[in-house]
């Protein structure tokens, strides 16, 4: 009896999972299929809301008919020939993007490689009262992960070509772990391997040195060492699958949210197989990451003579999404955490006490204007998740920021010419069909009882908590780039079986045709 009502739980709580991704879901594609949010190649980052044209609506149907009736001949080509020649593909085209690009970094990005060169040197300033990482203790981690290569001359081409081989890995990683959990022979895992390499924002982030994509790689790894050891297929798949979490939440503090979600899933495989060991994975990935951050911040304390400070409280950053954004967006970065730290002489508490102020007002703002609070979050919402570019390319090389590209049909995709206006239209074909195909599979999967398993689970969690965090805290579209990233392999899945039901349907009507011809 006990064994079944553990079993009824995890089977209630992966049903209320579901359905709060699936509502998700449904939001995402209501604002996919009614317009897309544009940037314009300035360094103004400012966003504009742009209605889907006629080329959208020929494009994604047609686009998901295709992947359905070529599903024979998708279904025959070998899974690893496939990946081999995609990943082929994107290495030369990262390769291409890297020679032409130009070794020059700006903003958040500039300035945490620039640390991580003057710590090579033995110089803190960086550290001490006013500095960059005075205010951003949390990129010191990054900083840390950068050093080795910005000791070299050509150091940043260097964290181009990491980025490159990152972004392979985590295709590599997560289309892995779905031959792991779709099986081998699944055609469904082609699907995956085709829709990873189209969703091109994943090339063009390797551009950009922030650690987005190292941050987004070691989670996928720690994806599929997660479902490798619950799958019985290696004891030390639980220790990696910690080690490379904790290195995700260490360059990358956002990836705390995927983090959180593989260890819910841990909880709940405890809860269903009445195994409770397991629940010591989800404790020790964040007692590493602590570890791992507390040993940084002592090493480089230690290395300037001074404690490193706190830095800014998260608070601000509440406050700061909350806010009216004439300049970008609503809710979008408008550099009120800076000034208002500033104003309080980089006094924590005292920024702190201000933020919560801000943020009550603004609450209470919005509970008497209902109105303005869904005209924000509205505007909000969409120009973080309907960009379809996800600022993969202006948070690269800027001709505005002096960072000129090489070859005339870059000048023109970084431009915002003709080749940024095609990537902006395939992308919203591809981004909307990732949401629909997405939420059409979830549902299925809800309607039909089937289950949906600890690397479905992860990536609904993961989808759910990054649009609930990114809904109050200070938003870009570069931010949810790894959520919708992850989405793919449900997605594929879906077009698969799809394209699965349709091969079957047309084959019976064939057999029929040639049973009437004989008779």
């Amino acid at each position: 009896m006990v064994k079944d009502k553990k079993t009824g739980l995890y089977c209630a709580l992966e049903t209320v999972i579901g359905a709060l991704c699936a509502l998700v879901l449904f939001v995402l594609t209501v604002m996919s299929l009614c317009g897309r949010a544009y940037m314009p190649m300035t360094w103004r980052e400012r966003v504009i809301f742009k209605n889907n044209g006629i080329f959208f609506w020929l494009a994604l149907p047609a686009g998901i008919a295709v992947l359905l009736v070529l599903f024979r001949f998708i279904s025959k080509i070998p899974q690893r020939i496939l990946f081999i020649v995609c990943s082929f593909v994107f290495a030369a085209a990262g390769l291409f993007l890297i020679i032409n690009a130009p070794q020059v970094l700006r903003a958040d990005a500039g300035k945490v490689f620039r640390a991580a060169k003057q710590f090579n040197s033995g110089v803190y300033s960086s550290l001490k009262f006013g500095g960059y990482m005075y205010m951003y203790p949390h990129q010191l981690g990054l900083a840390t992960f950068w050093r080795p290569l910005a000791s070299l001359r050509l150091g940043v081409y260097a964290a181009f070509t990491v980025n490159l081989a990152m972004a392979l890995t985590a295709n590599f990683a997560l289309w892995s772990s779905a031959r792991l959990v779709y099986g081998e022979n699944s055609p469904a895992v082609n699907y995956i391997c085709i829709m990873l390499f189209l969703f091109l924002p994943h090339l063009f982030f390797i551009l950009f040195v922030y650690g987005m994509t190292c941050g987004l790689c070691f989670m996928c790894l720690a994806l599929y060492f997660g479902v490798k050891y619950l799958k019985g297929k290696g004891r030390a798949g639980g220790f990696l699958c910690v080690l490379f979490l904790a290195l995700s939440c260490t360059v990358r503090n956002n990836n705390y949210i995927g983090a959180i979600a593989i260890g819910i899933g841990f909880v709940l495989y405890a809860v269903k197989d009445k195994k409770p060991l397991r629940l010591i994975y989800p404790a020790a990935v964040f007692a590493v990451t602590f570890l791992l951050c507390s040993l940084i911040k002592w090493g480089y304390g230690a290395a300037a003579k001074a404690p490193v400070n706190d830095g800014m409280p998260k608070t601000l950053w509440i406050a700061m999404g909350l806010q009216d954004n004439d300049f970008r967006m609503d809710g979008w970065s408008n550099a009120y955490n800076e000034q208002t730290y500033v104003k309080n002489n980089r006094d924590s508490k005292k920024s702190s006490e201000t933020a919560v102020k801000n943020i009550k007002e603004r609450l209470g703002f919005f509970a008497e204007n209902p109105g303005k609070a869904f005209e924000f979050f509205g505007n909000k919402l969409r120009s973080t998740w309907t960009e379809p570019t996800f600022q993969s390319l202006w948070s690269g090389p800027l001709n505005d920021c002096k960072q000129p590209v090489k070859t005339g049909f870059l000048k023109n995709l970084y431009g915002g010419g003709s080749a940024y206006e095609a990537v902006n239209e395939f992308g919203a074909v591809i981004t909307a069909m990732i949401y629909v195909s997405a939420m059409a599979g979830l549902i299925y999967s809800l309607v039909s009882r089937e289950k949906i398993g600890f690397f479905g689970l992860v990536i609904c969690m993961y989808l759910a908590g990054g649009f609930l965090f990114h809904t109050v805290w200070e938003t870009k579209s570069q931010y949810v780039y790894p959520y919708v990233y992850m989405l793919i392999p449900f997605a594929a899945r879906w077009l698969s079986r799809a394209a699965q039901a349709v091969n079957v349907f047309f084959h019976i009507k064939e057999i029929e045709r040639g049973k009437k011809l004989h008779d």
